[in-house]
């Protein structure tokens, strides 16, 4: 009874943006690297054994039960050892972060440069570098007006 009137706001005219590069074949590139990547197929393998541990019935006998918590954490640890790359990534900071993180405050300049040698260790996110370039080499190729794929792994 006093409620107030409302207004519609019409529809935005707008068109869809066009990647310069086909997703799916950057999608699979990315599933092919991964694929025949060693290290991917143990995570698998490591991942593939806790998922089993989740739906398993557990023993009530304490030294059956000691010995498979002991696998489940061999499982973790072995996926935390593969996670991590052989040789680190190249990271930086950007020019202009540096008056933000390489500061007075030396704890945070500490915490912002393990962050960074954190980072250029993890294999997933050299595997998102790689997907990246993936599309730029793409999107280049396309503009080269090129046909094939080009693989970049």
């Amino acid at each position: 009874p006093n409620a107030l009137p409302y207004d519609e706001i019409n529809k935005a005219n707008y068109t869809m943006w066009q990647p310069g590069f086909s997703l799916q074949t950057v999608e699979n590139l990315g599933k092919a690297r991964i694929a025949n990547d060693s290290v991917f197929r143990l995570i698998k393998i490591q991942t593939d054994i806790l998922a089993r541990q989740d739906d398993k019935e557990y023993p009530l006998e304490i030294n059956q039960f000691k010995k498979e918590q002991k696998i489940t954490r061999d499982a973790v640890k072995k996926i935390e050892s593969l996670i991590k790359l052989d040789k680190n990534m190249q990271v930086s900071f950007l020019p202009q972060d540096q008056d933000r993180y390489i500061s007075a405050d030396k704890d945070k300049t500490d915490r912002y440069k393990q962050w960074l040698n954190n980072v250029g260790k993890d294999l997933y996110v050299d595997q998102a570098v790689k997907v990246i370039n993936d599309m730029v080499t793409q999107q280049n190729l396309a503009k080269a007006g090129a046909t094939t794929p080009a693989k970049t792994f």
